[in-house]
């Protein structure tokens, strides 16, 4: 019983570990959503910057600025293409963000699959100990009522043979 106890308690161990274990692998799951949606944003961004680039033809960002009429102009043209490239390359720098932000987290859903399978092996091996002890169990208790059941029977008999011996004694005397 004791064994069958422990083995109860172990298996409902493992199954709070499974529970907590899926929990995380959701987790990842949404993560990974979230991240691919995101990931998504910054390559349609990149991919309508690149449509803009292929189009100017080469060296038009210089004939801006060139062009200009005054100093002032040349300057403000200057900070209009210098915020433009700063917002190409934090749109490049958050797609390549994204794209490791995605790696880790397929690195962390793989290892808690793995983890997963592994407690569910677990889970699955003392559930059948325990059922194994449970039929041990059984049989052991199966056991015990036929010793008790004969060990009755030869009580009775012990018993019918006082009586008869008994009877015997009192009509030899």
């Amino acid at each position: 019983n004791r064994g069958l106890v422990e083995k109860r308690e172990e298996l409902q161990g493992a199954q709070a570990s499974l529970a907590a274990l899926q929990k995380n692998v959701s987790s990842a799951n949404a993560n990974i959503a979230r991240i691919e949606r995101k990931k998504r944003v910054y390559a349609e961004r990149l991919r309508s910057r690149l449509k803009a680039i292929y189009k100017m033809r080469r060296g038009e960002s210089m004939d801006l600025l060139f062009t200009a009429n005054s100093s002032g102009e040349l300057g403000r043209r200057h900070k209009y293409l210098t915020m433009i490239m700063d917002r190409d390359s934090d749109i490049i720098n958050g797609f390549e963000k994204s794209i490791e932000e995605l790696g880790v987290e397929k690195k962390r859903l793989s290892v808690l699959l793995a983890e997963a399978e592994g407690v569910k092996r677990s889970v699955e091996a003392k559930k059948r100990e325990a059922e194994s002890l449970h039929r041990e169990r059984f049989a052991l208790l199966g056991e015990v009522k036929g010793e008790k059941d004969r060990r009755l029977r030869v009580v009775k008999e012990l018993e019918q043979a006082a009586v008869e011996l008994s009877d015997l004694l009192a009509k030899l005397r």
